[in-house]
């Protein structure tokens, strides 16, 4: 003969918790709020000058997001510096000016993405880079005073 095993909830807990105000709705029905996480994060503007720019461009570089070398007109013709012209893997990160207008470009995880003058280029928690839009950053980020 097997042991019952009792859990010391009946039939009618599921009701009676309900009415109580106990049981919550299943959270996958319903759409719950999040605060996003307090963490610092390094930010520089992309100006407009040309000094200014090669300081964003040097930061993203001394952080392992090379300059791509190729056709910048066909981007999936780029590749690292040190790459074999043979060698037809893409890069999946790094940075190139977009000829026709001078952006500069950020090979990201996500796809290539574009940082006109004026955005932000920011370095995420794992040291990702890409481009934030100055509205945006504005309401999303603070300095940190050191």
């Amino acid at each position: 003969m097997t042991p019952t095993v009792r859990t010391g909830l009946s039939r009618r807990a599921p009701r009676d918790l309900k009415a109580q105000g106990r049981l919550r709705p299943d959270p996958t029905t319903v759409p719950r709020r999040y605060r996003k996480k307090p963490l610092v994060i390094e930010a520089m503007r992309l100006t407009g000058t040309t000094a200014e720019y090669h300081d964003v461009v040097r930061w993203m570089e001394a952080n392992r997001y090379p300059m791509l070398v190729g056709n910048a007109l066909k981007p999936e013709t780029l590749r690292y510096p040190d790459q074999a012209p043979a060698d037809d893997s893409t890069p999946d990160k790094g940075i190139w000016i977009d000829p026709a207008n001078g952006d500069l470009m950020i090979r990201t995880l996500e796809g290539d993405m574009r940082a006109p003058y004026g955005h932000w280029i920011i370095r995420g928690v794992q040291g990702e880079f890409y481009p934030c839009d100055p509205d945006i950053f504005a309401a999303t980020y603070e300095a940190v005073t050191p």
